[in-house]
């Protein structure tokens, strides 16, 4: 194989990996946003329940107020929500924002 094309391999990798954890760091940040802490951000209320989990790991949000939806891909987003019963966290931890 030809050294000078060894040499020079690595910078597609790199561009690609580069790409590949930028997408995923865009899309943690968005999703982030449209989780808001758990409020919906069209009515301002706390409903969030969730509807259904995909195959793939992602969970469908419903607003119970507005019937607005979100996906939310990565359980961290929501781990502070799902650790504990989400009428226990609406209850205690979002009281004063509902």
């Amino acid at each position: 194989m030809n050294p000078l094309l060894l040499k020079y391999l690595w910078i597609p990798i790199i561009i690609f990996a580069l790409f590949f954890i930028g997408g995923m760091i865009y899309t943690c940040i968005t999703q982030f946003k449209k989780w808001n802490n758990g409020i919906c951000p069209h009515c301002k209320k706390c409903n969030w329940s969730s509807f259904v989990t995909d195959s793939g790991g992602s969970t469908g949000y419903i607003c119970n107020n507005c019937n607005e939806h979100i996906w939310i891909n990565y359980n961290f987003i929501t781990k502070k929500f799902i650790k504990y019963d989400i009428k226990y966290v609406r209850k205690q931890k979002l009281k004063k924002l509902c």
